[in-house]
């Protein structure tokens, strides 16, 4: 649990101090504050900023994460997570990096910082007089770039947790590629964490998570929690829902939540008991993957 947070250069919040966190925690505040910015923190830093997750936030804001073939001769092209700095570019030195932490374990900090890496080919030539070529990286910082260097200068992300680092190429191109990934060292530090949006989740995504509780003594929490809409809920199930489109052959699979209700002989649809039965399931099932 965290017991403080402290957040500096992420989106608005230049520096965002929190000295003392409880169990239960309300965050105020006028539109477009950074209340959300705050959550978006949390998830990056339980998840040790790892690609997948970097992508997914950038994306439901529909910032760049990846760079097209278009954007090769484009010079004002934004880069990928270019928006996720203060200011939204990426800092003119090295103060300026991502930082979010409990200040009580700084040793745990999670720091993102865009850098320079400079690429060289090394020939390597073994005992047997076999010659290999070598890509050597090294992190240049930025008062350093306008000193001689040899080779190519990449952008890339470094993400550092316990004196550890993790580089994020930024800067290939390709619709289809995927970001290179290099792992310098492996930061090995998730914590439990569920985000909720204010949409409503994905019932196939509740639906894995019920698979993983069903029939266990959390049955009995979720059962607790429905009540609270409605008294005379007994018991839920997820089914495999075949919808048919009159205008296309295929069939689409999926799941569906249905009820079970005292003054129902059958069970009903979920989606029928309306907005709140939903909300009250989405809530109870995304406390499960965030145990401990």
């Amino acid at each position: 649990m965290l017991n403080s947070l402290q957040i500096k250069n992420f989106r608005a919040l230049e520096n965002f101090e929190v000295s003392k966190l409880g169990r239960l925690n309300l965050i105020v505040g006028k539109n477009n504050s950074g209340k959300s910015t705050v959550l978006e923190a949390l998830r990056i830093y339980a998840g040790s900023a790892n690609i997948a997750l970097l992508e997914k936030i950038a994306d439901e804001h529909n910032e760049k994460y990846r760079l097209s073939d278009s954007d090769k001769n484009n010079e004002d092209a934004d880069f990928p997570f270019e928006h996720f700095f203060t200011g939204r570019t990426f800092p003119k030195d090295d103060d300026g990096a991502i930082y979010i932490a409990d200040n009580n374990t700084c040793s745990e900090a999670l720091k993102i910082n865009h850098v320079y890496l400079n690429e060289v080919e090394e020939s390597i030539t073994d005992e047997s007089g076999n010659e290999t070529k070598k890509l050597s990286r090294k992190i240049i910082s930025k008062p350093a770039l306008f000193d001689a260097v040899d080779g190519d200068l990449k952008q890339a992300l470094a993400i550092t947790r316990n004196e550890k680092t993790r580089l994020i190429d930024i800067e290939r191109f390709g619709s289809n590629r995927q970001l290179y990934v290099n792992s310098i060292a492996n930061l090995h530090l998730y914590l439990p964490c569920s985000f909720i949006p204010t949409q409503f989740t994905l019932i196939d995504e509740l639906a894995d998570i019920w698979d993983k509780v069903a029939l266990t003594e959390q049955d009995i929490f979720i059962k607790k929690a429905m009540k609270i809409i409605t008294d005379d809920f007994e018991s839920l199930i997820f089914v495999k829902s075949e919808k048919q489109s009159s205008n296309f052959p295929t069939r689409d699979l999926r799941r569906i939540a249905k009820v079970k209700i005292k003054s129902s002989p059958r069970p009903v649809p979920l989606s029928s008991m309306g907005d709140g039965m939903y909300r009250v399931l989405q809530l109870i099932l995304k406390l499960f993957p965030a145990k401990g």
